[in-house]
């Protein structure tokens, strides 16, 4: 959940921290409301506080710029990179290229490990629709990491 808003506000440790108390308040205030015929209850989590990341862009007018937030966690040049660092480090960079709701999606799905159903959940998506949008976002995000290796 955490990783969730985390992302979702651009690394803004605060801000994701109130925002997932917020969550498990609200969850716990309408918990008599939580329907298992509609959902799981990690499936209702992800949906609050989705709803809760867009009421804060909403009313605070909170703008995040997702790219200064992964650029400024590159990683340091003097340090030992192993492979697996330096793919995460170009997976973040390239990701944040990418429009806000593809980057929400492969977020959930990857960051957080989500099923497809789940997600579709959250987002109020149709299964069949979420599914080709998340293809369509990692041949995206192929795409760039790609031509950024062809002009490197």
């Amino acid at each position: 959940m955490y990783r969730y808003i985390f992302a979702r506000t651009g690394f803004q440790k605060e801000i994701a921290e109130d925002l997932a108390q917020e969550t498990f308040v609200k969850f716990l205030e309408y918990r008599d409301q939580f329907n298992s015929e509609k959902g799981s209850i990690k499936t209702w989590l992800f949906t609050i506080a989705h709803n809760l990341v867009i009421d804060t862009y909403r009313a605070k007018k909170f703008t995040v710029n997702i790219k200064e937030a992964f650029l400024d966690n590159k990683i340091d040049p003097d340090q030992e990179i192993n492979d697996k660092a330096l793919l995460i480090n170009v997976i973040k960079t390239n990701l944040c290229k990418l429009p806000e709701k593809d980057q929400e999606l492969l977020t959930l799905r990857y960051i957080n490990e989500m099923e497809l159903v789940e997600i579709a959940g959250i987002l109020k998506l149709e299964y069949a629709n979420l599914k080709v949008a998340v293809n369509r976002a990692l041949h995206k995000l192929s795409k760039l990491i790609n031509n950024n290796d062809k002009h490197n």
